[in-house]
């Protein structure tokens, strides 16, 4: 299957979600027979995302990380 990535934007800020709660029911979803890595997104800007993970296997990576993105042509 590789390795599958399940993502969620939300309106509400990443910081204020329970992954540690959330993470592991999405992880065991019924939808994912091999779990699945589960991000959770604000869209803070055309460019800039704040972006919290749980790793399948693994759970909550530490932090809470902004990125940029770039479209290519």
């Amino acid at each position: 299957m590789g390795n599958p990535h399940a993502v969620a934007v939300l309106d509400e800020p990443v910081g204020n979600v329970k992954l540690s709660r959330l993470g592991p029911l999405l992880e065991r979803d019924g939808r994912f027979p091999e779990g699945v890595n589960f991000e959770i997104v604000n869209v803070l800007s055309r460019n800039l995302i704040k972006v919290r993970v749980w790793e399948r296997g693994s759970g909550p990576r530490r932090g809470v990380w902004t990125g940029r993105a770039q479209r290519r042509s």
